[in-house]
């Protein structure tokens, strides 16, 4: 899964929530971390080596975020297991013009 296991995992997560709650700012993610901005770019580079999808990029974090922030049916939590499951081809069905 990841190097470091189910806490690393979970640490990658979190920054997903996190990056999702200040509206993409990875600025405001660092604050509100606490933890240097060069470190935020390198788990956004583990998050997109890990899935094919780049946390930087909209639809990609949104792509994440219904990933790995929902409630799994038989969890009471999140599975961040979930990050190895998501595949560079999972593609959102687009319904513009429909």
């Amino acid at each position: 899964l990841i190097e470091g296991g189910r806490k690393s995992a979970l640490d990658l997560c979190g920054l997903v929530a996190r990056l999702v709650d200040v509206d993409g700012s990875l600025r405001e993610t660092s604050r509100r971390l606490s933890v240097d901005r060069n470190t935020i770019d390198y788990r956004l580079n583990q998050i997109r080596d890990l899935t094919g999808k780049d946390p930087r990029r909209i639809l990609d974090l949104f792509l994440l975020a219904g990933r790995l922030l929902r409630p799994r049916p038989d969890d009471s939590g999140h599975d961040p297991a979930v990050l190895a499951d998501l595949a560079v081809t999972d593609e959102p069905e687009l319904l513009v013009g429909r």
